[in-house]
């Protein structure tokens, strides 16, 4: 009978080895977690605005003669063309609410008409090595024999201040 009760005690000590493995796996886990909470901090403002650029062109390629009518309210009207601005943003699937808040969008044809404005100061845009200044993307796009140039922003900061 001792011979018995002595091997049973052999397996006793490799539940050790489980434990510190489990051990190990909770340790890196809670690291893991720490680190991607307080890492490094993204800047997604340029890839936003570009976003937005895309999206704008898109619906202006969809709807062609809006662009007409968008000029033509603004030199009328201030009113006609606040109302033409929410049909713009409704058109085009925008929120224009958070994108006169985070986003600056400005539309401007090769006569240098403005033909589309929301948001703020766009001279911004050429002022380089700020990280607080808003990113700006500008594109082009070629309709009925006209250039538009279409500058988005964006001056959503996804920084946290922890603290």
């Amino acid at each position: 009978m001792t011979f018995f009760r002595k091997m049973n005690k052999r397996g006793n000590n490799i539940h050790v080895f489980a434990f510190l493995f489990l051990l190990l796996m909770i340790g890196i886990g809670i690291v893991a977690g720490v680190s991607i909470f307080f890492g490094r901090q993204t800047d997604y403002r340029g890839i936003e605005a570009a976003i937005l650029n895309f999206r704008i062109r898109e619906c202006i390629e969809q709807n062609k003669g809006y662009l007409v009518s968008l000029n033509q309210a603004q030199e009328k009207d201030e009113a006609k063309w606040e109302i033409k601005r929410m049909e713009f943003y409704d058109k085009c699937g925008l929120n224009g609410e958070v994108l006169e808040r985070n986003n600056w969008a400005r539309i401007v044809n090769n006569k240098d008409e403005l033909i589309f404005y929301s948001g703020g100061d766009f001279a911004q845009c050429e002022i380089k090595g700020n990280i607080n200044y808003p990113k700006c993307v500008t594109e082009s796009l070629k309709l009925d024999g006209l250039n538009y140039e279409i500058t988005t922003t964006s001056k959503q900061n996804s920084r946290r201040i922890i603290g």
